[in-house]
């Protein structure tokens, strides 16, 4: 309460303030809702944003919104106070990965109105990469060898968001540096040609969710590419042997059908 004290010298017919007011009454709940829908999946820390409308009684005027009440919970049931009595109209959430969350929120009115609650939103926190990450090259039986037109495959698991993207890496190793291919979340092989006959190459592979939570790439998986037919002889283990007499051993790759193997042998770098 504040007042104001006039003077006058005049001893009668002093001025006087005459001071006329109407009282509205104000008995309206108001309303508050949800600005926007949550998305399905949110990262770990996702905002949340509200607004409200206050209305008056018996056509006057509505006193005016006053605060916002928000609660949160993880079964829409068991409420949680989060933002109590704030004039905000939005803030940052922090959640946890896999865990869903719903949200509610109510006005109050400078009548000191309490509005009913909304209709709950949520989203389902999704802050995990994607996992099981399988690259898988397209060898010459179980040997680290491929033809120059080889096929590379490749897997992940998100049970969340789900996969967004693959991204495969390759390196020639002869000083071009690491290459990289995106994929859509439909394709998950491709075939490689014009592989050069002789060189190795390193293959890696990474995954992203619809989030654009991104995976540590595959261990690297080395290839060498040979051409069509080939044949090596097996390395000897130990490389010393102990006597006049010891066994050879090779081992070939073809597409068709391997008919038979020539074998030569050379002392001291003979003939």
């Amino acid at each position: 309460f504040s007042a104001r004290v006039f003077a006058a010298r005049q001893t009668t017919n002093a001025p006087y303030i005459d001071v006329n007011f109407t009282q509205f009454v104000d008995t309206c709940l108001p309303t508050a809702w949800f600005t926007s829908a949550l998305n399905p999946f949110s990262l770990a820390s996702f905002t949340v944003s509200w607004s409200g409308t206050d209305c008056g009684s018996n056509g006057q005027p509505p006193s005016g919104l006053r605060n916002y009440d928000v609660q949160y919970s993880t079964d829409n049931s068991n409420w949680i106070n989060w933002r109590m009595d704030t004039r905000d109209t939005s803030s940052t959430f922090n959640g946890v990965n896999g865990q869903i969350y719903f949200f509610r929120v109510r006005a109050a009115d400078n009548s000191l109105n309490l509005g009913a609650w909304s209709s709950s939103i949520s989203t389902t926190v999704d802050s995990q990469a994607p996992t099981n990450l399988n690259l898988t090259i397209g060898t010459i039986g179980s040997s680290s060898y491929v033809y120059p037109h080889f096929q590379v495959s490749w897997s992940a698991v998100d049970n969340l968001s789900g996969i967004q993207k693959y991204i495969v890496q390759w390196n020639d190793n002869a000083g071009s540096g690491w290459q990289s291919r995106e994929f859509s979340s439909a394709q998950t092989s491709e075939w490689v040609t014009g592989a050069i006959v002789g060189r190795t190459y390193s293959l890696q592979m990474q995954a992203v969710d619809n989030l654009g939570n991104v995976s540590a790439f595959t261990p690297i998986q080395n290839v060498t590419v040979i051409s069509d037919p080939s044949s090596f002889v097996l390395p000897f283990n130990p490389g010393i042997v102990p006597g006049p007499t010891f066994q050879v051993s090779w081992q070939g790759f073809s597409s068709n059908t391997i008919t038979q193997f020539n074998v030569r042998y050379q002392v001291n770098g003979g003939a």
